[in-house]
């Protein structure tokens, strides 16, 4: 058994950091002869590359065409032999299934029911991924999967200052640690171990082999010692800043150990030399404060190296003369969760589309209004309104700009950026003259319907060979699979897009013109960005809301403030909970306690002042959930790897709405070689990668206990046709 808890109560060295934190969560591995099926993360499991199916009421397993892939763990070095339980759908025949195992290379094993393959004895510790390549025909499908032997699994109980642990069971850590970093702690064996019993610790560095460091066999001499200190030098060097792998092995047969007080320290010198970031005052806040939402927009479609000739010209010049981020990232792939995020500053791993509790988070509109704003919510998204909280702290909120169907209006064209402008100026003009004033402006462009006037269609579609009409309902039928596309309505689809943010980008320019003529231009601060993106086939679909792909998390944050700011490019990661700190902060209201966003005032002044980039560390992580999809989808995400795990619930592991999409439990990106996340790498042993496993674990952990509050929204008739006519409750 496993219980996290944070470090509350060790007697630890002020100098010293837990080994066990609420930060990351240990990969605790034992043994057992059952391969548990998706979308399990423990133990022997089906990683990759399997499909869910049902036939005769039991649930099976089809393999992939590319091959799929099992992850085996190994507590001892031993032979031993997979067994997979078959039913063969086509005509029976000669075929083989090929095997590759890391380090061993490919094998041959003939196809059979049930088919038998053996294992080589020196399997590393932990985890291996073994792939299986089968053949195409005769359709294997895949009922189960054992193995001939298992060690007995030892008991883990994990608690904030000891680990107690018994044979057979490996505990893996993976922590990031400072130059000049030990490892100290205490272990208090058993009083009566076995013959061949034996506590271990194993130690791999980034880039080196795996080596033990501290081992207790039973023996007569360690009896008689009792408990054993040490302190183990985790970057010998005294100048590196990097990952460690800590593992703690116990083999053999016998009664349980004891590791107490495991604790990270740093060298002396090392913590005399300090160092601390330049500090900033934010500036005084402007007069008005604009938040500006376009929604579903993705990143890649806003001109940020504009051409010769851009499609966003409006957005490019803001980005252009004002601050552009250009690695921002939302939290959700969907409109409720994000906003609920941004609003906050705390990420939603579960209940996405609950209310917000009237006594939760502080919101963005309740911190401005204590700073001395007024505060309005002009959104042409339904999810914007007291019957999801999200209106809390708004003095006022136009319901009259919630999209609505166009037998409701006298547009033929998705005129919602238009409704959301006017309103917003009208409601500017009943400022007093010393009002300041905090306006949260959300647009349904290019958000579907994809439907721009007529003249946009004809410069971005006119020459495609298709009539596609983009309507929700379309776009829903596709989503489902009830209607067929071909590759030109597919083309047209993401143009109608790309028109619609053109329409879009024309209504800013328009709007920012008359807010010039009522204020100053450094009395305006303009935020501009998106609450997530849009699919667009890249994976598959369309739509948003099921996967936590880059097309679906990588929007703009577009920072203008005319003699403020200075134009600048920064490439260090964000989210929209650090545009959550970074607006709370200018108002002086201190940081969130709900949520781990950092204010980014520090990069915005440190541009201006030092006229260079904010440099990125490597091992910044990001995390994202589809919160709305039961079961879950969440995301840990460094600069070079992005790791994501899709439980979810049933047959629906894996990302995308409903069955036929993609179907792993678990998914990895190498975003330096595949930027384009086309090519799932789960199962990878690099550190990097279990450093994140860890992180996310134990992120998705502390999550379980944030909203417990929350309450199921009540809609009126109104709301319901309202969300209706976005795509929503279908």
């Amino acid at each position: 058994m496993l219980a996290l808890l944070a470090c509350s109560d060790s007697q630890l060295p002020s100098d010293s950091a837990p080994l066990i934190d609420d930060q990351h969560l240990p990969d605790v591995v034992t043994d057992s002869r059952v391969i548990d099926p998706p979308p399990t993360s423990g133990g022997h499991r089906f990683l990759q590359g399997w499909w869910p199916w049902r036939q005769k009421g039991k649930r099976v397993l089809v393999p992939n065409e590319n091959g799929a892939w099992i992850e085996l763990a190994t507590l001892s070095r031993r032979a031993r032999t997979l067994t997979l339980d078959l039913e063969i759908l086509g005509k029976p025949g000669e075929f083989d299934v090929t095997v590759e195992i890391p380090g061993h290379g490919r094998s041959v094993v003939a196809l059979s029911d049930p088919l038998e393959i053996p294992l080589p004895s020196d399997l590393p510790l932990g985890r291996t991924p073994i792939k299986l390549i089968f053949p195409k025909q005769p359709d294997p499908v895949v009922l189960s999967a054992t193995l001939d032997s298992a060690v007995a699994p030892g008991e883990v109980d994990i608690s904030s200052d000891r680990i107690r642990q018994e044979p057979h069971s490996l505990i893996d850590f993976v922590r990031k640690v400072e130059p000049g970093a030990n490892l100290r702690g205490e272990l208090i064996p058993p009083d009566s171990p076995g013959q061949d019993q034996r506590f271990s610790i194993l130690l791999m560095r980034d880039g080196e082999a795996e080596t033990t460091v501290f081992e207790w066999p039973g023996s007569v001499w360690n009896r008689i010692l009792g408990n054993r200190t040490f302190t183990i030098p985790l970057d010998p060097s005294g100048s590196t800043t990097g990952l460690v792998r800590i593992r703690l092995l116990a083999e053999g047969t016998g009664p349980d150990g004891i590791w107490k007080n495991l604790s990270l320290t740093r060298s002396s010198a090392t913590r005399q030399e300090g160092h601390t970031d330049l500090e900033f005052e934010t500036p005084p806040p402007p007069r008005l404060v604009i938040v500006y939402v376009l929604d579903a927009l993705r990143r890649d479609f806003v001109d940020l190296e504009p051409p010769e000739i851009s499609r966003t010209p409006t957005l490019s010049r803001l980005a252009r003369e004002g601050v552009v981020f250009l690695r921002h990232q939302s939290v959700a792939p969907n409109t409720i969760p994000s906003t609920k995020s941004l609003f906050t500053g705390q990420i939603f791993l579960s209940r996405g589309h609950a209310k917000m509790p009237v006594d939760g988070a502080p919101t963005l509109a309740e911190i401005f209004v204590d700073g001395g704003y007024r505060t309005a919510a002009f959104s042409g998204n339904g999810y914007i309104s007291e019957a999801y909280g999200t209106s809390r702290g708004f003095e006022h909120l136009a319901k009259e700009v919630v999209f609505q169907e166009y037998a409701d209006t006298s547009k033929t064209y998705n005129d919602n950026a238009e409704r959301v402008q006017s309103a917003a100026l009208d409601w500017i003009d009943q400022l007093d003259e010393d009002d300041k004033a905090f306006l949260y402006l959300h647009t349904i462009h290019p958000h579907n319907p994809y439907d721009p006037p007529k003249a946009l269609q004809d410069e971005y579609v006119g020459a495609i060979p298709s009539t596609f009409k983009a309507s929700t309902s379309n776009l829903l039928h596709v989503k489902h699979h009830r209607m067929e596309i071909d590759q030109a309505d597919q083309e047209r689809i993401e143009g109608l897009y790309a028109g619609a943010l053109a329409y879009n980008d024309q209504q800013i320019s328009l709007f920012m013109y008359e807010l010039e003529q009522r204020f100053p231009s450094e009395e305006i601060l303009l935020v501009v960005t998106s609450d997530h993106g849009e699919e667009l086939f890249d994976h598959g679909g369309v739509l948003h809301g099921y996967t936590l792909y880059r097309e679906q998390l990588d929007i703009p944050l577009i920072l203008s403030w005319p003699g403020r700011l200075s134009p600048a490019r920064i490439e260090t990661p964000t989210t929209n909970i650090d545009l959550h700190e970074t607006l709370r902060s200018l108002v002086g209201a201190p940081p969130s306690k709900f949520g781990s966003g950092k204010s980014v005032w520090p990069m915005l002044l440190g541009q201006s002042a030092l006229g260079k980039s904010t440099a990125r560390n490597k091992l910044d992580v990001r995390f994202a959930a589809a919160s709305s999809v039961k079961g879950g989808i969440y995301l840990a995400q460094s600069q070079r790897y992005k790791l994501i795990q899709a439980p979810r619930m049933g047959l629906t592991y894996g990302m995308g709405e409903g069955l036929g999409r993609s179907r792993d439990p678990e998914y990895l990106f190498d975003l330096t070689q595949d930027p384009e996340e086309q090519h799932n790498i789960a199962g990878l042993d690099a550190l990097e990668v279990a450093w994140l496993r860890s992180l996310l674990g134990a992120w998705i952990e502390r999550g379980k206990y944030l909203e417990m509050d929350e309450e199921e929204p009540v809609l009126d008739e109104k709301t319901q046709e309202q969300l209706r006519a976005l795509g929503y409750l279908d």
